[in-house]
């Protein structure tokens, strides 16, 4: 099979690539053949050659002063915060606006933006820096604005605002910086922009637009197809901008440069570029889930993330890269508002291990283990134990669905109807199972907890001046860095390259893989196996006094076998009378490191013990 990532980039630029070059640094611009061709985003930039260089990945931005340098991949939306004095669509790339030519914020005052920054390229294998003439960028350089501006707007249907904008491109020459007509989920808005100390000379342009923030236009409410191009004014009608879904223009005299979307083809006569998303399932191929998505951290590369998703779907290969955790915050950051993770989750193969520890001590109030958790019961010992020294008793219970089911959400709903009949709050131990068993809640009315949240006043101040990582399933739809325990234990596919820096996690899976301490370990729970020894040695102690009456109860024992268990039963009673919930659970859990006379007894023991922890009066 061809490798996945010739498979990808065939996908996105409907060729046969044979290579493909991720280019990291300058160096590895230095060593490319002379035939192969660039693209510094995944959505656009036509190729003809079958030889790649991926600029994508090309990232960084350097602040000089009163200007900054920034790689040729880097996005619009990463160095806004330096304050540029220009700008163009956020979702794409500074060095794919160069060299496609793309216009954004300033193309009235400065003209193409190109001809308004510098580069370091290389061409014909030969470096140089200036204006950009062709062949492969390495660096913009751009300059900060050091000049306040003030940005007002004119708001209004779609008609009456392009009217407006034609009324005022009939001047000949405007003080405007920039001049954009924007329609998105805010509505249909002229927008322009003026140094301060141009206000007298804007002044009877103006009347009736309020103030503004400055538009950074992003690609967002997308339809089936994004248009892009240079065109002229006289081009652009009502019915156009009816029929768009999304439309971002630029304006110098009579030409206008654009990025539109619409569900249908649109016919602008202009210099122009189209792109179908209908081919990608509605994925404009952006990035942004990349940048924040496990699975792609774990495989080291873009192509396991949705983007490679969507782009290998186009040709039935999306099988190889959906084995992802189902996380979710790919979806917060989608700006098109793709079903992600139903998508992934019906495409997905994952790990069906089972349970290996069956536990069913059911309490008003119950952890519930799982396939991912069940290798965690020191864990669970320490709420336990934890809560039942201020009086409140929880039980366990195993769900024993494979893991893959619970991640998929597709458990065994009738057996959780039984498992759950008197429990009216579940408590995970991961955040997770917190996520992935909401699917419960279609069984009885119940509350899913995940017990950090429970314990958070206490050990919250206990983390302050602390590096804490936050799990992708309790981030807030942020990647903090990812042990890669969940998804390994999801889809074996390994370990990525670690990157969590942190002291305290609220995830005990990434504890135990990072070796740092999870939210339980900072109650300072102790686990003391002497007291189980201690409590074993009260049994037997109880159970030898009891050997001639119980040799003689086993006399009667097929004749009234009640008798046997009764006097078994209160002297296994009497010795745990005093004994707290988890006490005895402890003990429980640890029978098998224990000697008892024969098997007989062990499990006569064992059988009171269960009943005992399955009582619902015993707290």
């Amino acid at each position: 099979m061809e490798s996945l990532e010739s498979l990808f980039y065939s996908s996105i630029t409907s060729k046969n690539i044979d290579k493909y070059i991720k280019i990291t640094r300058e160096e590895d611009i230095r060593n490319l053949p002379n035939n192969v061709e660039a693209k510094y985003e995944l959505l656009r930039g036509n190729v003809t050659s079958n030889i790649v260089a991926d600029l994508s990945e090309l990232k960084g931005v350097e602040d000089l002063g009163d200007s900054i340098k920034v790689l040729a991949g880097t996005k619009w939306r990463d160095i806004i915060g330096y304050s540029p004095e220009l700008w163009s669509i956020m979702d794409f790339s500074v060095g794919g606006t160069i060299s496609l030519g793309d216009e954004g914020f300033g193309y009235n005052e400065f003209g193409e933006l190109a001809n308004r920054v510098t580069v370091e390229a290389y061409l014909n294998g030969e470096k140089y820096t200036g204006k950009y003439r062709g062949g492969i960028i390495y660096a913009i350089y751009i300059k900060k604005e050091n000049k306040p501006l003030i940005f007002k707007q004119y708001s209004g249907l779609e008609d009456i605002v392009l009217s407006k904008v034609k009324s005022l491109l009939s001047e000949n020459i405007l003080p405007f910086r920039d001049i954009s007509l924007i329609k998105d989920n805010e509505g249909t808005r002229l927008i322009v922009s003026y140094t301060q100390v141009r206000e007298i000379l804007v002044k009877r342009y103006i009347d009736g637009f309020s103030e503004t923030f400055p538009p950074y236009p992003q690609l967002s409410s997308i339809g089936k197809f994004i248009h892009i191009g240079k065109t002229n004014l006289r081009n652009i009608s009502f019915d156009l901008l009816k029929n768009v879904k999304y439309a971002y223009f630029t304006f110098r005299g009579n030409s206008a440069y654009y990025v539109v979307s619409s569900d249908i083809k649109l016919d602008i006569t202009s210099i122009s570029q189209e792109y179908s998303l209908e081919k990608f399932n509605g994925c404009i191929l952006c990035g942004k889930c990349v940048d924040i998505c496990p699975h792609s951290y774990q495989r080291g590369s873009p192509i396991f993330s949705p983007l490679g998703f969507f782009a290998l779907s186009a040709i039935g290969k999306e099988t190889y890269v959906s084995n992802c955790h189902l996380c979710g915050i790919c979806e917060e950051v989608c700006p098109v508002d793709l079903n992600i993770v139903d998508l992934l989750r019906q495409k997905s193969t994952l790990n069906s291990k089972v349970p290996n520890v069956q536990l069913t001590f059911p309490s008003k109030k119950s952890i519930i283990l799982t396939a991912i958790s069940d290798h965690l019961l020191e864990d669970v010992l320490k709420l336990i134990k934890y809560f039942s020294l201020r009086g409140v008793k929880l039980g366990v219970i195993t769900l024993p669905d494979p893991l893959d089911k619970v991640v998929k959400g597709q458990i065994n709903l009738e057996n959780v109807r039984k498992l759950l009949e008197n429990v009216d709050e579940i408590i995970t131990l991961t955040p997770e199972e917190a996520r992935y068993l909401i699917v419960l809640k279609s069984v009885k009315i119940l509350d899913i907890t995940f017990a950090y949240s429970m314990l958070e006043n206490i050990v919250k101040p206990l983390m302050e001046g602390k590096k804490v990582h936050f799990p992708c399933f309790y981030s807030e739809n942020k990647f903090y860095g990812c042990s890669y325990e969940m998804l390994n234990l999801a889809n074996n596919e390994g370990y990525g390259e670690n990157k969590v820096n942190a002291e305290i996690t609220l995830c005990p899976l990434a504890a135990k893989r990072l070796g740092i301490k999870s939210y339980i370990d900072l109650l300072n729970i102790n686990l003391n196996i002497s007291d189980v020894y201690k409590l074993h040695s009260e049994i037997s102690e109880t159970l030898s006094t009891l050997d001639r009456v119980l040799e003689d109860a086993e006399w009667y024992k097929e004749i009234e076998p009640k008798l046997y268990e009764k006097i078994f039963s209160e002297a296994i009673d009497k010795v745990l009378l005093n004994k707290n919930y988890f006490e005895i659970f402890y003990y429980y859990l640890n029978m098998d490191k224990l000697e008892f006379k024969n098997e007989s007894i062990k499990s006569s023991v064992k059988n009171e013990i269960e009943k005992l922890l399955r009582s619902s009066d015993k707290d």
